[in-house]
């Protein structure tokens, strides 16, 4: 016998009904454990920031960065350390595989900028506009070399009214063939550790960052450029004295977009000191190093640059086998022994050459012994996390040390270092190198409060006539 047409319209809307109240428990489900991972997210990142009483130093973690500076996975965008231990924590956990073989892909084909540290520019990377007129430069040597040239640079850009192309921060290199050989994990958009802000605004100059190799920019635009070959010599003493006319020469009769110069273009020609003055450092550098002036010394502190790394057999050929002669330079200064020193230098405690100085002093702090305090090691891993290499991570380390030593009571240095000249005219120059610290002496100085005596001083190799040395100017 046939079912009744009442029965068979009961069932379907039975069928329907249970279907419906199963979609509406699956959604309630997915959401609630939604919910459950992104409470579990946000108590782990409060756990990690709250550990800290200096907890408000990380607000620089908490930035929007532009579209430019994130680093992008398959499923994710990641652009702060937070939102990093979020994603690789609590969801596409399945997905980290995938996600670490595209990383590697990406290195090994050097298409990719691996910094994520903070930017100080909004300019687009790379970005050539149709109706603008560029230039560029062939930066080489150190970090302080590459600023030299890039102060040049900064200068010929206003007179010849072009927006200037500055290449990344690249590891240290011999001459500008070796810095064009840096892979894209060497290198670090410069923008990341110059604050570009500021030196715009100095130098009155529009500045384009670039977040590629500088073979991979040429390769995309060579189109564009005017490639203006530079001579062997260098431009520090050019044979050919007519090569600066001949140079502005060419920026005034070319039509190409960029005006590329190519090869060692190192030189004090166009070295304006007000510029040099005014290269002041990324403020997640100068968040960092202020971290290690007050947390990990939180008194005073002295400061050295004892250069050896590629000058090694040098300094042995013209001085002792130890650094008696620093120490004894720094004691004609005036550095106290229970007073703690700062030394900046590519070697660590284990070699013997710094043994004269872990003798007489109480306290020598090296680059190593910083990772000891609880909230530099935060700032340390938090900086590891966010650079490209251990090569790349190691130079620009020195930036931070820069900092370090400007912030001390007194500095040695090396008298034949870029990077100890760069220092002191730090030193002299706080309210453009290190606003904070030349507002936190003001202030001790409007207030009758004590403020340490500051001087810096360079060594002079096997000279028995003592430092070169003078009380700073505070300006």
């Amino acid at each position: 016998p046939r079912e009744p047409a009442s029965v068979s319209v009961v069932t379907g809307w039975t069928f329907s009904a249970l279907v419906v109240l199963a979609l509406w428990v699956l959604v309630t489900v997915v959401r609630e454990s939604g919910a459950f991972a992104n409470a579990e997210q946000s108590s782990m990142v409060n756990t990690i920031l709250a550990s800290s009483r200096h907890s408000h130093r990380f607000k620089i973690l908490q930035e929007d960065f532009s579209p430019d500076s994130i680093f992008v996975y398959n499923h994710s965008v990641i652009d702060t350390l937070e939102e990093q231990l979020v994603s690789e924590t609590a969801s596409n956990l399945r997905d980290i595989a995938e996600d670490e073989a595209h990383h590697y892909h990406l290195l090994k084909n050097e298409t990719r900028q691996l910094s994520s540290l903070p930017r100080t520019s909004d300019a687009m990377y790379n970005a050539l506009y149709t109706r603008k007129r560029y230039l560029m430069y062939s930066p080489s040597g150190g970090f302080n070399n590459q600023l030299i040239c890039l102060v040049n640079a900064m200068v010929l850009a206003r007179r010849f009214k072009r927006i200037l192309i500055v290449p990344g921060n690249g590891r240290h290199s011999n001459l500008f063939h070796s810095y064009l050989a840096l892979r894209q994990d060497e290198i670090v958009p410069m923008d990341h550790t110059l604050n570009f802000q500021h030196l715009e605004k100095v130098a009155r100059v529009s500045l384009l960052p670039l977040n590629i190799t500088m073979n991979e920019f040429y390769l995309e635009n060579k189109g564009r450029m005017r490639v203006v070959n530079l001579p062997k010599e260098g431009l520090m003493k050019p044979k050919d004295p007519t090569v600066y006319k001949k140079i502005f020469s060419i920026a005034r009769r070319t039509t190409k977009q960029v005006l590329y110069l190519r090869g060692r273009f190192f030189t004090a020609r166009w070295l304006k000191k007000a510029l040099w003055e005014n290269a002041r450092y990324a403020p997640y550098l100068q968040e960092l190093a202020m971290s290690v002036h007050n947390d990990f010394f939180n008194h005073s502190f002295n400061a050295m640059h004892i250069r050896l790394g590629d000058y090694a057999t040098r300094v042995v050929k013209n001085g002792p086998h130890d650094a008696g002669n620093y120490l004894r330079d720094a004691v004609a200064m005036g550095f106290q022994p229970h007073v703690p020193v700062y030394v900046a230098s590519e070697e660590g405690r284990a070699n013997p050459y710094f043994d004269p100085l872990t003798r007489y002093f109480d306290t020598v702090v090296f680059q190593e012994d910083l990772i000891r305090h609880p909230v530099t090691r935060r700032w340390l891993i938090d900086y590891t996390m966010r650079t490209p290499s251990t090569a790349i991570r190691n130079d620009l380390f020195g930036l931070i040390e820069q900092l370090i030593c400007t912030r001390a009571d007194m500095f040695l240095g090396s008298r034949v270092s870029t990077f100890s000249k760069t220092i002191k005219i730090m030193r002299g120059h706080l309210s453009a190198s290190v606003p904070d610290l030349y507002d936190d002496i003001m202030y001790r100085v409007q207030n009758n409060k004590r403020v340490n005596l500051r001087r810096s001083g360079s060594h002079r190799w096997n000279s028995k006539h003592g430092p070169e040395d003078s009380v700073d100017k505070i300006v």
